[in-house]
């Protein structure tokens, strides 16, 4: 039997206060793992749940639990909001039409100034929803929230703690790390609030900071690029919400998923995704860590790129014949576990030999499939396997960036039909108007050679 969340959030924050040889009211734990449980498991997160924190928090230090556990209670572009009983953030903080900024005179509170210097920010200056406020905001609820049981010190560490899981970020041009500069100004701070870190003890702080950030990414490194794109989609629907209605959303919406999807990993460069500092991990095992995320990413684009040529078909054919609609009425119904169910995937012809030029990888991904099935989608791509196997990895490049130029409105629909190869297009209307059958005669002309 499995205890219930709460509790494993309970059993957490009582053996991070053991550690740290202080005393806090069970009620107060309880309070502390409600709070947290209720920030994330609000039904709109996929992903960022109690379940990715207690991946964050393989820790025996108490500080890394500690801010493993807050670290991601603020998500606000998932959200949609502020967490639950939060309200004291508005007195910091200014939100106008989604743009954030601290407020010029904001209470006189240490904590919440301890973690605007841990994060470098201060009075009036604004703060960008991709880099840094959601970290912020968890820091400040964090330090608010142990202030009354944990001394500066420890609160300073958690801060830096949580500040070190901004992801991606780059040198700066004076070729430092994001937790080179926080070490600097740990320092800084040191002196001014009095801390009392010896400088063994910064360091051991900026370690753990470094640790727990690795392991925020961790899935980046993984040996099974099925199990990181498992993860790569359930991100989907929390910056995607329209995904979270199965039934409802359309082939133009899914397609705007995946591109965004595509577009950020295109402009995501590997070696900022994991860290290290004064030799940790070690030479071999960030590197090895690198490496693996740089061909995950590689595989991950191509991957995409398949799908997002193969939605750039239905989606033309789609506009071409009625409009958009629902995917399904294209498709066929995803997940009913009925083998009569119609899906156009069982009307496409079969493949006798796929391009030797393909990558393994890619072709596995979309024949067998990632690992697991999605509320939203399922596992492998039939259609999409189709579409590579009979045009090759070197066409789909190529029909990829007409594919882009559609999407961009630098293409029209009907001059991206008649771009793609003629046998795919057939193929493909054939099989939907099998399926969609109110568009069975609008989508003759495709493949209707009498039409």
């Amino acid at each position: 039997m499995t205890e219930p969340i709460i509790n494993n959030l309970i059993d957490l924050l009582l053996k991070s206060f053991k550690s740290l040889e202080v005393n806090v009211p069970l009620i107060d734990i309880e309070n502390i793992a409600v709070f947290i449980y209720r920030s994330m498991e609000n039904g709109k997160r996929i992903f960022h749940t109690t379940r990715h924190v207690f991946l964050v928090c393989d820790s025996d230090d108490p500080i890394q639990i500690l801010a493993g556990l807050y670290h991601d209670v603020v998500y606000y572009q998932i959200d949609g909001g502020l967490p639950p009983h939060t309200e004291f953030l508005k007195s910091f903080l200014q939100i106008e039409q989604r743009k954030f900024r601290i407020r010029s005179n904001p209470p006189d509170e240490l904590s919440f100034k301890l973690c605007c210097d841990v994060f470098n920010l201060s009075p009036g200056q604004q703060i960008q929803l991709n880099n840094g406020l959601n970290e912020f905001l968890s820091a400040v609820i964090a330090v608010k929230n142990l202030s009354k049981f944990l001394s500066l010190k420890y609160l300073a560490e958690i801060a830096a703690c949580i500040e070190g899981t901004i992801p991606f970020r780059s040198k700066d041009k004076n070729g430092k790390s994001s937790f080179d500069l926080l070490e600097e100004r740990l320092i800084n701070l040191n002196e001014k609030y009095d801390l009392g870190f010896s400088s063994e003890s910064i360091e051991k702080t900026i370690l753990k900071a470094v640790q727990l950030a690795n392991r925020d990414v961790e899935n980046f490194a993984f040996s099974d690029t099925g199990k990181f794109l498992d993860n790569t989609w359930s991100l989907l629907p929390e910056s995607n919400a329209i995904l979270l209605k199965t039934k409802l959303y359309s082939v133009k919406s899914y397609r705007k998923a995946l591109k965004k999807m595509e577009t950020f990993l295109a402009n995501l460069d590997y070696r900022n995704i994991f860290h290290q500092y004064h030799s940790y991990p070690d030479d071999r095992d960030y590197n090895k860590m690198s490496n693996q995320a740089r061909i995950n990413i590689e595989i991950a684009k191509d991957y995409l790129r398949v799908k997002l040529l193969t939605l750039a078909i239905i989606e033309s054919l789609a506009m071409l014949s009625g409009g958009d609609a629902p995917i399904n009425m294209f498709l066929g119904d995803l997940n009913t576990g009925n083998p009569h169910q119609y899906k156009a995937k069982d009307f496409l012809p079969s493949v006798k030999q796929a391009r030797q030029e393909n990558n393994p990888q890619v072709q596995n991904l979309l024949e067998k499939g990632r690992n697991q099935d999605t509320f939203f989608d399922i596992k492998n791509s039939p259609i999409s396997s189709y579409v590579y196997q009979t045009l090759g990895k070197a066409n789909v490049e190529k029909y990829y960036q007409y594919a882009v130029d559609l999407f961009n409105h630098n293409l029209s629909y009907r001059k991206f039909v008649e771009i793609i190869d003629d046998k795919v297009i057939k193929d493909i209307s054939k099989a939907c108007a099998k399926v969609a059958y109110t568009r069975r005669d609008a989508l003759a002309q495709f493949f209707d050679e009498e039409k």
